[in-house]
């Protein structure tokens, strides 16, 4: 299912860009380079790759992800890139290791996808993202005794899950080579397990 509609989006924008050598107008661009709307940098909830070590005790924290525009449509009367991607990303704890391998304590995983609006050309002025994602968190093997057959957890496994849309609304401007970001958004789950989880909260930052 993903080839087919990956070869139709390739296919379309073929056509697309065969059809600009006589228009110049609107064009759609497969897997364009770079990000249209850069990652928050300061929000929980983003892709990014990194280790993070706690250095009064054993644990880390490993953050794998990577968010990917597939599609650009570019239209230039009105000075605006429309992109659509995919976002996926892994943050997991470790509370230690047995030789060579890490005892991964607990995993949130995040997948769905999005939809960005920014200025053609990288230029300054008002940015926009839509996102639609799936979030589930489980304990993995760092959190089960194998001695007892029974999860460490006062409780056992609580099947954590969120499925949630977030808008994030962004100024973005450059003066004198500084450039600045400012932005506010929000995130709703339509979906929550177990029912006591926050499903409206609000973000803002620069």
């Amino acid at each position: 299912m993903y080839l087919t509609m990956l070869l139709f989006l390739f296919a379309l924008s073929n056509a697309a860009i065969a059809q600009n050598g006589a228009d110049s107008s609107n064009h759609m661009i497969f897997l364009p380079p770079g990000h249209n709307f850069e990652s928050l940098r300061a929000e929980v909830q983003e892709a990014r790759v990194g280790i993070f070590k706690i250095t009064t005790n054993s644990q880390m924290r490993i953050d794998l992800g990577n968010t990917i525009d597939l599609v650009e449509y570019d239209i230039p009367a009105s000075n605006l890139r429309l992109t659509s991607g995919i976002d996926f990303m892994s943050y997991s704890v470790s509370n230690g290791a047995e030789g060579f391998r890490l005892q991964i304590d607990a995993l949130d995983g995040f997948f769905g996808g999005d939809v960005s609006l920014s200025p053609l050309n990288g230029a300054s002025g008002l940015e926009a993202r839509f996102r639609v994602m799936h979030q589930s968190a489980h304990l993995v093997d760092g959190d089960y005794s194998y001695n007892t057959n029974y999860w460490l957890a006062p409780h056992g496994q609580v099947p954590y899950t969120r499925d949630y849309g977030d808008l994030v609304v962004a100024e973005r401007s450059e003066n004198d080579g500084v450039n600045l970001r400012y932005y506010g958004g929000i995130s709703h789950a339509v979906f929550v397990r177990p029912a006591e989880i926050l499903r409206t909260w609000f973000l803002g930052g620069f």
